[in-house]
């Protein structure tokens, strides 16, 4: 079982003194495993206090060193989508290569000694300007579309969760994932773009394409409902998306339980740890046979 931990739980490991060689053996045991992503990495690395960033990634490289495997980021895990359509495939290896982790390990390893390279604050400087535009640019798309606004508050919560499911298979979605795709592969035509989305929407490898639509949708429609979104709306419907292709997403925040199992397919269950027993053990329960 591959478990993904929010932001906010790794930092809950070091509140609580988690030793990772017994939590990373433990696990091993059950053949259950954390999984980390760069969207944690990059989300430590903005922690202003020195010293708890020195302290929080010398235990992150510790579980690194245990062989802790970190997921690609969600526009890598569409583009080994892609490729599986294109290759008739029905699964993906949703984790980075070695290569791409010894990147990672390098990073760490320099956070954890209090250092970072002049390109990952650029990196960091720049995930933060797109959060800030992202937002403001939701609620200017409703300025210029107020038909669309109408249309997206006129769905109740209680019918949410079914008119997503029609949603996800739209034009309108097929013509957001296109637009995705084409940014990262902004050398390629549009064409191509929506020759990709309109197959994986379909596809059997589509985890995190669907998500990454259902996550739009869904803030879509609590922009329109609410008129703005939370700041950290985006970090955190990130991370589950991020979390699609691993059997449990783990976050402290309450509120995530609402909406990330809309964004998630069943086969990724969605827990709340709220301090009740001590993390270690409340998560070699959580990977137990029986809470499966």
């Amino acid at each position: 079982m591959d478990i993904y931990l929010d932001t906010n739980v790794w930092n809950e490991l070091m509140d609580q003194g988690v030793d990772p060689a017994c939590l990373v053996s433990s696990l091993n045991e059950g053949r259950n495993r954390l999984v980390l992503s760069d969207e944690v990495v990059y989300e430590l690395a903005r922690n202003t206090d020195r010293q708890r960033s020195i302290a929080l990634f010398s235990l992150l490289r510790r579980f690194i060193a245990l062989g802790v495997p970190v997921t690609k980021d969600n526009m890598a895990l569409i583009a080994a989508e892609m490729q599986a359509v294109q290759w008739l495939m029905r699964e993906i290896y949703p984790f980075i290569t070695a290569d791409d982790f010894e990147i990672v390990r390098a990073m760490v390893d320099r956070l954890a000694l209090g250092k970072m390279k002049s390109e990952e604050i650029q990196r960091i400087d720049h995930r933060l300007a797109l959060r800030w535009r992202d937002r403001v640019g939701q609620s200017r798309f409703f300025q210029r579309r107020p038909e669309l606004r109408e249309a997206y508050s006129a769905v109740s919560p209680s019918e949410f969760p079914t008119w997503l499911k029609v949603e996800e298979n739209t034009p309108r979605a097929t013509q957001y994932l296109a637009s995705q795709i084409h940014n990262y592969f902004h050398g390629h035509p549009v064409s191509d773009a929506m020759e990709y989305s309109r197959a994986l929407q379909a596809a059997f490898a589509n985890r995190a394409s669907k998500a990454l639509i259902r996550r739009n949708t869904y803030i879509n429609w609590r922009c329109a409902c609410r008129g703005s979104v939370p700041r950290d709306i985006y970090a955190d419907t990130t991370h589950i998306v991020n979390a699609v292709y691993c059997d449990v997403y783990v976050t402290r925040d309450s509120e995530q339980l609402g909406y990330a199992p809309w964004l998630l397919t069943p086969a990724t269950g969605v827990r709340h740890y709220d301090r009740q027993i001590p993390l270690q053990q409340w998560l070699l329960d959580c990977a137990s046979p029986n809470d499966n």
